[in-house]
């Protein structure tokens, strides 16, 4: 992720949305994080056998082995890297196996392209090292990590040419590589989405800049064969540097030093949107699902830049970051409040006062103060706080579900702070320490509900449904609970997508993530119609086996059920009606999900509040504080709402929640062929799920 403005990649030619414009690249360096290092193959990052590994060949076939090999090709190919790199050195280190050790184990492959009478480095195979940047920045983590890692990977060298003298001071090599991986390396992500290790490509990809509305994105391709590319037709480099670099300073790499170019995680390049000949072709290094501040401090920490592009230097903000963040501008809403209260002439603002400056409609967060000084600029620095303590409190809980895996209080905590807000107590130390208190609600659209809330709430729901159903076989009122949770968790993750999706209609770079979303909340909802626990109800005829025959003759509103068959194979074909397509599906989605929703969302209050999770106008009529009525009340799910559910489980609901299952996964998969290929193994997901059952779609 080259940061020098004129390393810029162009389109060679008009390019189409939904096309690889790149072949796949393979990379100029690569390691597994430390925790994959047993589970995944060290060259070809594919899973490994749990009967069938291959050690690293010679020359130390006795010594303790951390990396493996899923087949002997794969072993002679990267063994002889990792014993003339010094990675085996580094990993039998005593003062590293409980850090991750990769971006050093990359760093130390691009130190042996160098030539033996280097000194110094600006550049190792196109790619700036940055090193003076970084050094300068005075990010104190940052420094730490690159000098405590040159000299591990120093220590690690010297021991492998079997140099016992320590000379601390002389690690310009190792600090330069370093930095180079600390500013292009990427994360490679399997096929469930977990980050397994890193990679350094050449200029090809590493020259491609940030936006963060980008017009393309990447996938990775393990364990890779030719089949993808050739059956797609699309092996062409359709980009080129904005202009010659001429730089004779260039290290090239040595490709015969490096091994086998056909081994390691390959990356493609792939249009989201049209692009013009001569267009600059940029890529997202951060989640574009995050407000601006948010971005800007990620992108600085890791790369060292501030982002001026279209959607940061909009002003007023966009839409999206006017929905994804609180306060838009702290600065301006400071401005504007000094104006205001100069106009008031020394009024003596309250709270309801303050929400009205804050809140003319309804913003992202809902704050009430129950005491404030007249002066509203004081505030200020209270709001930033108790923002600061709600996203922490937020993190906090979702890393206890992650570690402890209590799906029960994860819920309980997390729709607590969605229906009573969270309570943040300031200390005013200026009036005798009289208490200022703030009450923060989320607003559904805002950042930290989309990318944290909803989704860790689906996925607590969706297992506390199957812990229940696990211990408790006979039909009783815990069953019946179980059922509840599993409607909960696809009405939050169907509430996830259709807010994501909101976003993505003015946004259209934010496709990937609402591609993702749709497809987990189409699994969520087909899943939920095939649940065996419908069987509990008496008012159930519909078999489970027979739950196919809702879609055997097509949606009785659109003909995309029939257009779009089971493997998604014509799905490439259809992207030039790109437009027209996505209306349907949202048309029918929509209606669906009217007819749903109510039922999916009985006993749980929060989702109560939510109108339509696919429609959002609802929030721009309402007044602000009504937020404060809406959020008021129970916690969670109801258990007397759970016993009376049956009530409601009629067969035609069964059958629209699962054709809406499939519209949104066929649409997912659609969206998905855009960023991703109709060869991506999310269409390969999609085709699974819709597929236990024999002829899901004819």
């Amino acid at each position: 992720m080259e940061m020098e403005m004129e390393m810029e990649m162009r389109a060679s030619e008009d390019t189409e949305m939904g096309r690889d414009i790149t072949p796949p690249l393979p990379p100029i360096a690569y390691s597994l994080h430390n925790s994959f290092l047993l589970s995944h193959c060290s060259s070809c990052f594919s899973p490994l056998s749990s009967s069938l590994r291959y050690p690293p060949l010679l020359p130390n076939p006795s010594s303790t082995h951390h990396v493996f090999y899923c087949s002997p090709q794969c072993s002679s190919s990267d063994s002889p890297l990792h014993f003339s790199t010094a990675e085996f050195h580094l990993l039998h280190s005593p003062s590293i196996p409980d850090d991750d050790s990769a971006d050093l184990r990359v760093a130390l492959r691009l130190l042996l392209s160098l030539p033996d009478s280097a000194t110094q480095i600006d550049r190792v195979a196109g790619l700036l090292t940055n090193r003076h940047k970084l050094s300068s920045s005075g990010n104190t983590e940052i420094l730490t990590r690159i000098r405590d890692g040159a000299r591990e990977m120093a220590a690690a060298r010297r021991a492998r040419c079997g140099v016992t003298e320590d000379d601390e001071d002389d690690v310009v090599l190792e600090e330069a590589a370093l930095c180079l991986v600390i500013t292009n390396a990427v994360e490679v992500q399997d096929a469930d989405g977990r980050a397994i290790g890193i990679s350094v490509y050449d200029t090809a990809f590493s020259w491609i800049n940030h936006n963060c509305s980008p017009n393309a994105c990447y996938r990775f391709l393990l364990n890779f064969t030719n089949t993808e590319s050739s059956s797609s037709g699309e092996s062409v480099l359709r980009i080129v540097p904005a202009a010659n670099q001429g730089d004779t300073s260039v290290c090239t790499h040595n490709q015969s030093k490096k091994g086998c170019k056909n081994y390691g995680p390959k990356i493609i390049v792939r249009s989201i949107r049209r692009i013009k000949k001569g267009e600059e072709v940029t890529i997202a290094y951060t989640d574009l699902l995050q407000p601006k501040a948010v971005r800007q401090s990620e992108l600085w920490s890791k790369y060292q830049f501030i982002c001026c592009c279209k959607r940061c230097d909009a002003s007023p903000p966009t839409y999206v970051d006017l929905r994804l963040q609180f306060p838009q501008d702290l600065n301006k809403w400071r401005k504007g409040n000094e104006q205001a209260q100069s106009e008031v002439g020394g009024f003596n603002f309250n709270s309801n006062w303050l929400h009205y400056l804050l809140f003319p409609c309804p913003f992202l967060l809902e704050i009430f103060v129950s005491k404030l000084d007249s002066s509203i600029l004081g505030c200020c620095v209270y709001i930033e706080k108790a923002t600061d303590n709600l996203t922490d409190y937020i993190e906090q809980v979702v890393n206890d579900y992650l570690s402890v895996g209590d799906p029960e209080s994860c819920c309980k905590r997390l729709e607590n702070v969605l229906n009573q807000g969270f309570f943040y107590e300031q200390l005013e130390t200026r009036k005798e320490n009289s208490p200022l208190n703030f009450n923060v609600r989320l607003h559904p659209l805002h950042h930290l509900s989309l990318s944290s809330i909803y989704m860790t709430l689906a996925s607590a729901y969706k297992i506390r449904a199957s812990d229940l159903y696990a211990l408790h076989t006979e039909l009783d009122k815990r069953l019946r609970k179980a059922f509840a949770m599993i409607r909960t968790s696809a009405a939050y993750s169907l509430l996830l997508a259709g807010a994501t999706h909101h976003l993505y209609c003015f946004d259209s770079s934010l496709i990937a993530s609402v591609a993702n979303f749709w497809t987990s909340a189409g699994e969520s909802l087909v899943n939920l119609a095939r649940s065996s626990l419908w069987d509990l109800f008496e008012t159930s005829e519909l078999p489970i086996s027979d739950v196919s025959s809702v879609v055997k003759h097509g949606c009785p509103k659109c003909s995309l059920v029939n257009t779009f068959d089971a493997n998604l194979s014509h799905i490439q074909a259809l992207l030039a009606d790109f437009e027209n397509i996505c209306n349907k599906f949202l048309d029918c989605i929509t209606n669906l999900t009217q007819k749903v929703w109510s039922f999916l969302i009985r006993g749980c209050h929060y989702l109560n509040v939510v109108k339509d999770p696919i429609d959002f106008s609802w929030l721009e009529s309402s007044n602000a504080l009504d937020m404060e009525a809406w959020l008021g009340g129970s916690i969670g799910t109801d258990e007397s709402s759970c016993m009376m559910v049956e009530a409601l489980c009629h067969d035609h609901q069964r059958r629209n929640i699962f054709l809406l299952g499939v519209h949104c996964l066929l649409y997912g998969g659609f969206l998905v062929s855009v960023c991703y290929g109709q060869h991506s193994h999310l269409i390969h997901h999609i085709s699974t799920v819709l597929c236990p059952v024999e002829h899901v779609i004819e």
